[in-house]
């Protein structure tokens, strides 16, 4: 327990034989310093800072596997921390606003949840991995920053607050699912969802008018609107976009705004869908419905297996190709 009624100082290392570390006071750091509650045991002891954290230089946090590390106040409000490193721990909570050059977590055996703003300024940007993360609040890189949130083995929950906003590449992974509400920009950096996407809310996904992929490497769901803008990167959607029309899952409206080459396995929208791309538009089989709204292909269109397309299933809907159509399959068409 370390409190001292003018803030502590500190650039001293901590090891403990699995016994808790409290900073309970504001804390500066003066130098570089490592905590470590893992000697002579693997399950560690939490790890708390009850005040505000600041300093330039870096902090490294060990907790084990049973040792939760939390901040309650902000990190680096004052004065941003260096790479801010947490080898293993628990659960990982912080409250308030984290400043750093960069922001790691290597593994852990719980829940990490943000709930303050994050930005990084260096190149290494945020890479976080645990057994499940909440992101309730926004991410923001600079310096080529990427951003990788990695859920071992639950979901990765993503609010309508929990935007992010990098200078470097995103790569998102939720074993037991992504569910997200928070739009993606990046500065011509790729976006990949690494796994299945549930929507909670419309999301808006974008690498800007330069080179920038984003990828979905497996089926999105959920009855609100996806909007995407790839500029002259690609956009690959390799599962199925919406579970059949009238589900929970269908999508409420797909819009794909700008791509090179766009790829598509199958798409069912209850509003309408619209895909542009200036060199290629993929249809790889597979179904492509919406329940009352228009259908459109803006660029050439390939087919690479033999799709069904329908607009306004049973009402009627607008269906357009505004490019050239190629491709030794069939193609069966339904305006309603």
């Amino acid at each position: 327990e370390l409190t001292a009624t003018g803030g502590t100082s500190t650039a001293g290392d901590i090891t403990t034989t699995g016994d808790a570390v409290n900073f309970n006071s504001p804390t500066t750091l003066t130098g570089a310093v490592a905590i470590d509650t893992t000697s002579g045991s693997a399950a560690g002891a939490s790890i708390d800072f009850g005040a505000t954290v600041d300093g330039v230089f870096a902090l490294a946090l060990a907790a084990g596997l049973d040792g939760d590390i939390a901040f309650d106040a902000a990190v680096g409000g004052t004065v941003p921390l260096g790479a801010l490193a947490v080898p293993s721990a628990a659960d990982g909570t912080f409250a308030s606003t984290v400043r750093a050059a960069s922001l790691s977590q290597a593994t852990g055996a719980g829940t990490t949840t943000f709930n303050g703003a994050v930005t990084t300024s260096g190149a290494a940007g945020v890479d976080v991995a645990n057994d499940a993360i909440a992101l309730n609040a926004p991410i923001t890189t600079t310096g080529s920053g990427p951003v990788t949130l990695e859920a071992e083995a639950g979901a990765l929950s993503i609010a309508a607050a929990g935007d992010i906003v990098a200078d470097g590449a995103v790569s998102l992974t939720g074993v037991g699912g992504i569910q997200t509400d928070g739009d993606v920009t990046t500065t011509g950096d790729d976006v990949t969802f690494a796994s299945a996407v549930t929507l909670t809310g419309g999301v808006s996904v974008s690498t800007g008018e330069g080179a920038g992929n984003v990828t979905f490497a497996s089926p999105i769901a959920g009855r609100h609107a996806l909007s995407i803008l790839a500029g002259t990167g690609s956009v690959d959607l390799q599962g199925v976009a919406g579970t059949g029309l009238g589900s929970p899952s269908t999508l409420a409206s797909l819009a794909i705004t700008s791509a090179s080459v766009v790829d598509l396995n199958a798409v069912f929208v209850e509003g309408s869908a619209s895909v542009t791309a200036s060199t290629r538009i993929d249809l790889n089989g597979g179904t492509y419905d919406s329940a009352g709204g228009a259908l459109a292909f803006n660029g050439p269109v390939a087919l690479t297996a033999a799709p069904s397309v329908t607009a306004g299933q049973g009402v009627g809907g607008d269906l357009t190709f505004a490019g050239t159509l190629h491709g030794g399959f069939a193609l069966t068409l339904d305006a309603g």
